[in-house]
């Protein structure tokens, strides 16, 4: 879901770090994942000079689904049900992060939680100038916007290899 968070909550919620961006995490007790990204700064949306700064971010919360005649496990039908149902994994256990539960209790009952279904995608013929490129790893299928995530650790890795070698070179 897309969510308006003022510059407080934006502030509280990586207060530790000039990288507000994104995080992802699993909470232990509940199983459930969370994933944050900014997708506009008041500079970029227009709201800098307002008044009434805010960014917009992307909120997207996962459960498992274990069983799926267990009501805790069932994507819910509508989006109020839906929203419910993050709130209460939100206050689930102990030790959910503070300004994350405050931020998913504050999101306004209208707000539209629409399910994403995961699938994996078909790889797909692609150009390879006679053997001249090769894709590695993610690169060479379509993927979820998550596992994205895990191609750009795979490029920096690959990219931090390349410099260790570079200084390691034999006599």
């Amino acid at each position: 879901m897309t969510l308006r968070l003022s510059e407080d909550q934006v502030a509280r919620l990586l207060p530790s770090t000039d990288e507000q961006l994104l995080f992802q995490g699993c909470h232990p007790d509940t199983r459930c994942y969370a994933f944050y990204s900014i997708l506009s700064t008041p500079q970029v949306n227009g709201s800098a000079e307002t008044g009434n700064p805010y960014y917009e971010a992307q909120l997207d919360f996962n459960w498992p689904i274990n069983c799926p005649e267990d009501d805790d496990d069932v994507v819910p039908e509508t989006s109020a049900e839906r929203l419910a149902k993050i709130k209460r994994f939100a206050t689930a256990g102990t030790g959910f992060y503070q300004p994350l539960r405050d931020i998913v209790l504050s999101i306004p009952q209208d707000t539209q939680v629409l399910p994403v279904a995961l699938a994996d995608w078909p790889t797909v013929p692609w150009p390879n100038l006679d053997g001249r490129v090769t894709l590695l790893g993610d690169a060479a299928h379509p993927m979820a916007m998550c596992e994205c995530l895990v191609c750009v650790c795979e490029c920096l890795t690959l990219r931090l290899m390349i410099k260790i070698c570079t200084f390691v070179q034999p006599d």
